[in-house]
């Protein structure tokens, strides 16, 4: 991946949505289509970011009661989505959370992934932040 885009692409979702929107308005970028690779990556990211925000809502449904923060980093895991989604869109690339739905995702690895990590992180709420840990890290 060429580095000035990679750091973009981290801009961007350091910055949410208005780093997207920075990205998008970046005169080099619009002249400058990308790579097979970079647009594989954009995709995954996608639904990484996805992957996280997901699993913190599922965790939130669990022990939203007990502590606030798992619905808290879920609506930063959707602004980085939402970022990245903007860089889909900007350079026309297929988004493959187009439907969103709940826990369900194209790439196969990151479905299991969010399988197992829900499926740990239910067992109690220690579990459930220790899969904090493990999707911030």
């Amino acid at each position: 991946m060429k580095r000035s885009f990679l750091v973009l692409v981290v801009v961007a979702v350091t910055l949410g949505a208005f780093g997207a929107m920075l990205v998008a308005a970046h005169p080099s970028l619009a002249k400058t289509p990308l790579s097979g690779t970079e647009a594989a990556d954009l995709q995954y990211v996608r639904e990484e970011e996805k992957l996280a925000r997901d699993v913190y809502q599922e965790l939130d449904g669990l022990y939203g009661e007990q502590i606030p923060i798992f619905a808290k980093i879920a609506v930063s895991e959707n602004t980085h989505t939402l970022a990245i989604k903007a860089l889909l869109d900007r350079y026309g690339v297929t988004d493959p959370a187009a439907d969103d739905e709940h826990g369900v995702f194209v790439n196969h690895e990151l479905q299991k992934l969010y399988d197992e990590l829900v499926e740990s992180g239910s067992a109690s709420l220690r579990e459930g932040l220790l899969v904090g840990v493990v999707i911030e890290e």
